[in-house]
Protein backbone atom coordinates (compact mmCIF):
# COMPACT_ATOMS: atom_id res chain seq x y z
CA UNK A 1 0.00 0.00 0.00
CA UNK A 2 1.72 3.18 -1.17
CA UNK A 3 0.89 6.94 -0.49
CA UNK A 4 0.02 8.58 -3.69
CA UNK A 5 2.57 11.77 -2.99
CA UNK A 6 5.05 8.53 -2.72
CA UNK A 7 4.88 6.98 -6.44
CA UNK A 8 7.11 9.65 -7.90
CA UNK A 9 9.50 9.47 -5.07
CA UNK A 10 11.03 5.93 -6.50
CA UNK A 11 12.13 7.11 -9.51
CA UNK A 12 13.47 10.42 -7.90
CA UNK A 13 15.41 8.32 -5.31
CA UNK A 14 16.35 5.55 -7.39
CA UNK A 15 15.03 3.13 -5.23
CA UNK A 16 13.42 0.06 -6.73
CA UNK A 17 10.10 -1.16 -6.05
CA UNK A 18 9.91 -4.83 -5.03
CA UNK A 19 6.71 -5.89 -5.19
CA UNK A 20 5.24 -9.70 -5.29
CA UNK A 21 2.37 -9.34 -7.36
CA UNK A 22 0.53 -12.93 -5.98
CA UNK A 23 -0.17 -10.90 -2.73
CA UNK A 24 -2.95 -9.46 -4.73
CA UNK A 25 -4.51 -12.38 -5.20
CA UNK A 26 -3.71 -13.77 -1.92
CA UNK A 27 -4.81 -10.85 0.21
CA UNK A 28 -7.97 -9.74 -1.46
CA UNK A 29 -10.67 -10.51 1.25
CA UNK A 30 -7.94 -8.96 4.08
CA UNK A 31 -7.91 -5.46 1.38
CA UNK A 32 -11.76 -5.78 1.52
CA UNK A 33 -12.14 -6.28 5.07
CA UNK A 34 -9.58 -3.87 6.55
CA UNK A 35 -8.47 -1.12 4.16
CA UNK A 36 -12.04 -0.76 2.45
CA UNK A 37 -11.58 1.79 -0.48
CA UNK A 38 -8.13 2.04 -0.73
CA UNK A 39 -7.42 -0.68 -2.77
CA UNK A 40 -5.93 1.36 -5.47
CA UNK A 41 -2.97 1.54 -3.28
CA UNK A 42 -2.48 -2.17 -3.16
CA UNK A 43 0.50 -2.55 -5.65
CA UNK A 44 -0.24 0.46 -7.90
CA UNK A 45 2.53 -1.27 -10.35
CA UNK A 46 1.09 0.92 -13.75
CA UNK A 47 1.47 4.68 -11.85
CA UNK A 48 5.03 3.78 -10.74
CA UNK A 49 6.48 2.39 -14.19
CA UNK A 50 4.74 5.57 -15.57
CA UNK A 51 6.77 7.41 -13.11
CA UNK A 52 9.66 6.33 -13.81
CA UNK A 53 10.29 3.81 -11.17
CA UNK A 54 12.24 0.60 -11.52
CA UNK A 55 9.48 -2.45 -10.83
CA UNK A 56 11.15 -6.03 -9.33
CA UNK A 57 9.36 -8.59 -8.98
CA UNK A 58 9.25 -11.49 -7.11
CA UNK A 59 7.36 -14.40 -5.08
CA UNK A 60 7.74 -14.25 -1.66
CA UNK A 61 7.97 -17.36 -1.57
CA UNK A 62 7.06 -19.74 1.11
CA UNK A 63 4.59 -17.00 1.69
CA UNK A 64 3.10 -17.20 -1.94
CA UNK A 65 3.78 -19.93 -4.96
CA UNK A 66 7.49 -19.82 -5.87
CA UNK A 67 5.81 -20.20 -9.15
CA UNK A 68 7.25 -16.93 -10.83
CA UNK A 69 4.82 -17.58 -13.47
CA UNK A 70 1.77 -17.21 -10.85
CA UNK A 71 3.13 -13.45 -10.08
CA UNK A 72 3.82 -12.13 -14.10
CA UNK A 73 0.18 -13.49 -14.30
CA UNK A 74 -1.21 -11.92 -10.92
CA UNK A 75 1.04 -8.35 -12.24
CA UNK A 76 -0.76 -8.77 -16.10
CA UNK A 77 -4.19 -8.90 -15.03
CA UNK A 78 -4.51 -8.34 -11.36
CA UNK A 79 -6.63 -11.19 -10.51
CA UNK A 80 -7.40 -14.93 -10.18
CA UNK A 81 -7.57 -17.41 -13.18
CA UNK A 82 -10.57 -17.09 -15.38
CA UNK A 83 -11.53 -13.10 -13.97
CA UNK A 84 -9.24 -11.77 -17.85
CA UNK A 85 -12.24 -10.54 -18.83
CA UNK A 86 -14.30 -9.47 -15.76
CA UNK A 87 -12.54 -6.82 -13.49
CA UNK A 88 -13.88 -6.53 -10.25
CA UNK A 89 -13.69 -3.05 -8.55
CA UNK A 90 -10.83 -3.53 -5.47
CA UNK A 91 -8.48 -5.21 -8.96
CA UNK A 92 -8.06 -1.72 -10.37
CA UNK A 93 -7.34 -2.91 -14.00
CA UNK A 94 -5.94 0.91 -14.70
CA UNK A 95 -2.49 -0.86 -12.54
CA UNK A 96 -2.14 -3.48 -15.15
CA UNK A 97 1.34 -4.09 -16.68
CA UNK A 98 2.07 -5.57 -20.39
CA UNK A 99 3.87 -9.45 -19.77
CA UNK A 100 7.09 -7.68 -21.80
CA UNK A 101 6.92 -5.04 -18.50
CA UNK A 102 6.10 -8.21 -16.41
CA UNK A 103 8.88 -10.32 -17.25
CA UNK A 104 11.51 -7.23 -17.50
CA UNK A 105 10.23 -6.41 -13.79
CA UNK A 106 11.11 -10.59 -12.72
CA UNK A 107 14.69 -10.27 -14.72
CA UNK A 108 17.59 -9.39 -12.92
CA UNK A 109 18.90 -7.29 -15.47
CA UNK A 110 15.79 -5.99 -16.15
CA UNK A 111 16.38 -7.25 -20.03
CA UNK A 112 14.39 -10.29 -22.11
CA UNK A 113 17.88 -10.69 -24.15
CA UNK A 114 21.04 -12.49 -23.69
CA UNK A 115 24.02 -10.68 -24.40
CA UNK A 116 27.47 -11.76 -24.88
CA UNK A 117 29.42 -11.81 -21.77
CA UNK A 118 26.03 -12.43 -19.94
CA UNK A 119 25.95 -14.94 -16.80
CA UNK A 120 23.61 -17.35 -19.12
CA UNK A 121 20.56 -18.08 -16.44
CA UNK A 122 17.79 -18.79 -18.65
CA UNK A 123 14.42 -20.68 -19.09
CA UNK A 124 13.55 -22.71 -22.11
CA UNK A 125 9.69 -22.19 -22.82
CA UNK A 126 7.44 -24.34 -24.86
CA UNK A 127 5.63 -20.97 -25.75
CA UNK A 128 6.02 -17.42 -26.31
CA UNK A 129 4.63 -15.79 -23.24
CA UNK A 130 4.34 -12.48 -25.29
CA UNK A 131 1.84 -14.14 -27.49
CA UNK A 132 0.45 -16.47 -25.24
CA UNK A 133 -3.44 -16.11 -24.47
CA UNK A 134 -3.12 -14.03 -20.76
CA UNK A 135 -4.79 -16.93 -18.72
CA UNK A 136 -2.01 -19.34 -20.04
CA UNK A 137 0.70 -17.13 -18.11
CA UNK A 138 0.16 -19.13 -14.48
CA UNK A 139 0.73 -22.50 -15.93
CA UNK A 140 3.50 -21.53 -19.11
CA UNK A 141 5.08 -24.71 -19.60
CA UNK A 142 8.70 -24.71 -18.97
CA UNK A 143 10.88 -27.11 -20.67
CA UNK A 144 14.29 -26.46 -19.54
CA UNK A 145 16.28 -24.65 -17.58
CA UNK A 146 19.69 -23.41 -17.35
CA UNK A 147 22.23 -21.76 -14.23
CA UNK A 148 25.14 -20.14 -15.24
CA UNK A 149 25.10 -21.70 -18.72
CA UNK A 150 24.34 -24.87 -17.40
CA UNK A 151 21.29 -27.40 -17.79
CA UNK A 152 19.87 -27.10 -14.12
CA UNK A 153 16.53 -28.95 -15.52
CA UNK A 154 15.72 -30.82 -18.98
CA UNK A 155 12.48 -31.88 -20.79
CA UNK A 156 13.32 -31.20 -24.38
Amino acid sequence: MLRWEDVPRFAQLGVSASMQPEHLIDDRELLKRYWPGQSDRALPMRSLLDAGATLKLGSDAPVAALDPWRGIAAAVMRGRAGEEDQPDKWQHPEQRITVEEALRASTSTGRLDVQAGDVADLCVLEHDPLTVPIATLRTMPVRGTLLAGRWTWCDL
